[in-house]
């Protein structure tokens, strides 16, 4: 909408042409009204992507992370048992020694009989734990908390229409005026876990779409004579410090670590798969299992 737009009701009316022109400087920011802005933020938001989450941007990563910490339960000593299990399964595979040595250094630094997590009412390892790094979830869960304060702002010194009206002309610049606040803000806003529980649906349908790529993947090596070794559940710690969802043999092929995508949009040899052997991913309905030098025949 541009200046005189807002304006074409008011010229409509044949008495009104007769007034003198308006003087309308088209240079200052014209204010928009907040219920307007307030109505479209999920989607503005959820184009920022990583900029949401990551440091040089809003940074939420960190700041969900060490709110969620708060609730967050021991490891259990089966899941401690099965991850030294499956760790001696990763180190017969060509994973480098050195790789699995320095990421568990890196991300297991306190070992991980010390490891905590946010967990479900089954006790089981809840999909918060992945909100950190869910743009969609923290897209949703921004636009909620902007939402809530305009309805009823109870942070002092806080100007959320500052920060609804700059959202309105650069977003990133509007929910950076906030960026100093936001620890003590979704504190306060969400004082309870039950209240994150609504921004993991989208983590819900992206892990149920991979998890149905992940089941066809496994029926497709299982055809092929390779036995599955390891396989990795939601919140595991080999698939999450080692990015290996599958470990699978046969005595033609040995052991490989196998990587599940769910599109071939996301099946990159990033630098978190170093050590990974194979991808799977669909695409255009088509099953495929590839490494570095591309698709493989069985």
């Amino acid at each position: 909408m541009n200046d005189y737009d807002m304006f074409e009701d008011f010229f409509e009316d044949d008495d009104l042409l007769e007034c003198e022109p308006l003087n309308i400087d088209s240079n200052a920011p014209m204010i928009i009204r907040p219920e307007y802005i307030l109505g479209n933020l999920f989607d503005k938001f959820k184009e920022l992507e990583q900029w949401i989450y990551k440091d040089f941007g809003l940074g939420l990563q960190k700041i969900i992370e060490e709110r969620l910490d708060e609730f967050a339960e021991p490891i259990s000593q089966i899941e401690i048992d099965n991850f030294y299990k499956n760790l001696e399964i990763l180190k017969q595979t060509s994973y480098p020694k050195y790789l699995i040595n320095r990421k568990m250094d890196y991300r297991l630094s306190g070992g991980i009989e010390n490891e905590k997590y946010v967990k479900d009412n089954q006790g089981k390892y809840s999909y918060l734990n992945k909100l950190n790094t869910n743009y969609s979830g923290l897209a949703e869960l921004l636009s909620d908390l902007i939402n809530m304060i305009y309805e009823k702002n109870i942070i002092n010194d806080f100007d959320i229409d500052k920060v609804i009206q700059t959202i309105n002309y650069d977003i990133k610049e509007g929910l950076l005026i906030m960026k100093k606040d936001l620890r003590n803000i979704i504190k306060i806003y969400f004082p309870t876990l039950s209240d994150f529980d609504k921004y993991t649906k989208h983590i819900i349908d992206s892990t149920e779409c991979g998890d149905r790529v992940e089941n066809r993947g496994i029926n497709f090596l299982k055809s092929k004579e390779l036995e599955i070794f390891y396989h990795g559940f939601n919140g595991d710690r080999i698939d999450m410090i080692f990015g290996v969802d599958l470990i699978v043999y046969n005595h033609y092929w040995g052991f490989k670590t196998v990587q599940v995508k769910s599109s071939k949009k996301y099946a990159t040899w990033n630098n978190n798969y170093v050590g990974v052997d194979w991808m799977i991913y669909q695409e255009r309905g088509e099953l495929v299992v590839a490494d570095r030098n591309g698709k493989i025949e069985f």
